[in-house]
């Protein structure tokens, strides 16, 4: 019943980095940091034109976010993410079947990903949404060093006009 509650609270809201609240960014950093990325370079890419950011807030708390750059009509994804406290509701999912009924809105044909060869549960919840694997790089990450899945989305199929 309580989860259902919180549920009921989720907004998600479409930003681009200029327009982005100050919790919204201070967790976007954040974040970010996790994933090796300065804070410098986070602050850089809220300046990107071409920069999208859909921010899931419970009430005025940012709770997560996914990251994309778009040009013409395709997407990359940069980062998906959902604060450790609010995992394991499917909020994730939530939060990309919501962008992708956001961007096939928009007329976009295509959405890309890349995704650490061995995050089996990232890679299982983007093929549930419809991501398809389409190449692997090989030793793409450091740190540990591992291969990237490149994943992409037809963003036109299964759609009804």
């Amino acid at each position: 019943m309580n989860e259902e509650k919180k549920e009921k609270q989720l907004q998600v809201v479409p930003f681009k980095g200029y327009q982005l609240p100050e919790a919204a960014q201070e967790m976007i950093i954040k974040a970010n940091s996790d994933f090796n990325w300065s804070e410098k370079a986070t602050r850089s890419d809220f300046e990107n034109p071409n920069n999208e950011y859909y921010v899931m807030f419970d009430q005025k708390k940012a709770v997560g976010y996914v990251s994309l750059q778009h040009v013409l009509d395709e997407a990359s994804i940069t980062i998906v993410y959902i604060d450790a406290s609010w995992r394991r509701q499917g909020l994730g999912e939530a939060l990309l079947q919501f962008v992708i009924a956001q961007l096939q809105a928009r007329g976009l044909l295509h959405l890309f990903l890349e995704v650490r060869a061995g995050n089996t549960a990232a890679i299982k919840l983007y093929q549930k949404v419809g991501f398809q694997q389409i190449a692997q790089r090989k030793n793409y990450y450091h740190n540990p060093q591992e291969d990237a899945c490149i994943l992409q989305m037809n963003l036109k199929e299964g759609e009804t006009r």
